[in-house]
């Protein structure tokens, strides 16, 4: 099962679901609203790597 942790909105957010499995993050602290999204979910690994907030991943 594929676990997605959604609603993130703060960085005091973000840690826990990192630190418990979840698979995917989702959220406005993560990706900023956009017309047309190229990508809305995150790897719990690129924040680990230090992936920018705010910015589309591509």
């Amino acid at each position: 099962m594929t676990v997605v942790a959604e609603g993130i909105e703060t960085a005091g957010e973000l840690q826990w679901p990192c630190d418990n499995g979840a698979h995917l993050l989702q959220g406005f602290y993560l990706a900023r609203l956009a017309a047309n999204p190229v990508r809305t979910l995150v790897l719990p690994e690129e924040v680990a790597a230090g992936a920018d907030r705010g910015r589309m991943m591509e």
